[in-house]
């Protein structure tokens, strides 16, 4: 009778003691691929994101290409598509600034207004407004 009660406690002691090596290496795995993810989400985000204030909902920023003329300064092209199911209107502006950190002042940094169409994929341009300029932020919001 002893003896059936010990095995039949070590029986249940042997499986008892995989479920804490089970729950750790879930554990282990789960935060190790969690911290991957992160890392890769933020290598894998282009340069340009950092230069885009942009919070919106119907709007995605596709890609943002950017070339600089010692003439004419800083030229870029903004590429970006609808995700809304209606039509819809947002305000964008792109304030210069210069090396010092300096905001260029110039009508090209007030609001403009543009439609979209569901799906629709649209691109434009924006030039600096002097060739001293040497860097930008890209404010877009959606009505």
């Amino acid at each position: 009778m002893l003896k059936l009660n010990l095995q039949r406690f070590a029986k249940h002691f042997k499986r008892a003691a995989y479920i804490p090596l089970s729950l750790f290496l879930l554990t282990g795995t789960t935060a190790l691929l969690n911290g991957c993810t992160t890392t890769m989400n933020e290598e894998s985000k282009p340069a340009w994101t950092e230069n885009l204030n942009h919070q919106g909902r119907g709007l995605e920023i596709l890609d943002v290409k950017e070339w600089k003329d010692a003439k004419k300064g800083i030229q870029l092209q903004i590429v970006a598509k609808s995700t809304a199911v209606l039509e819809f209107q947002f305000d964008y502006r792109v304030l210069w600034f210069t090396a010092e950190g300096q905001l260029i002042e110039s009508l090209q940094g007030k609001w403009q207004t543009r439609t979209i169409l569901p799906e629709q994929t649209i691109q434009w341009t924006e030039h600096s407004p002097r060739a001293n300029a040497a860097s930008y932020k890209i404010e877009i919001f959606e009505k």
